[in-house]
């Protein structure tokens, strides 16, 4: 299964930059691991917007329920180094 949310977004963004199109999103960065990142990087995206829950571990598991902050800030990392 694949617990990505928009499985077909890579193509999306491909499709968009072909015709042109300036490509970006916002994300809370759980599922924007390395490999993701390098697809939609390779797609043409153009810019990414991570929205934090919260600074510290607690309050982000506290605001997303099951999330963890320590996840998103490796993944906004490799993002980074892309």
């Amino acid at each position: 299964m694949n617990p990505c949310k928009a499985p077909e977004l890579d193509q999306i963004v491909a499709a968009a930059a072909r015709r042109g199109i300036e490509v970006g999103f916002n994300t809370h960065g759980t599922l924007l691991t390395r490999e993701r990142s390098t697809r939609l990087i390779d797609a043409g995206v153009d810019w990414i917007h991570v929205s934090l829950d919260g600074a510290t571990a607690d309050t982000y598991a506290t605001i997303r329920r099951g999330g963890r902050l320590e996840t998103v800030l490796a993944n906004i990392r490799d993002l980074m180094v892309l």
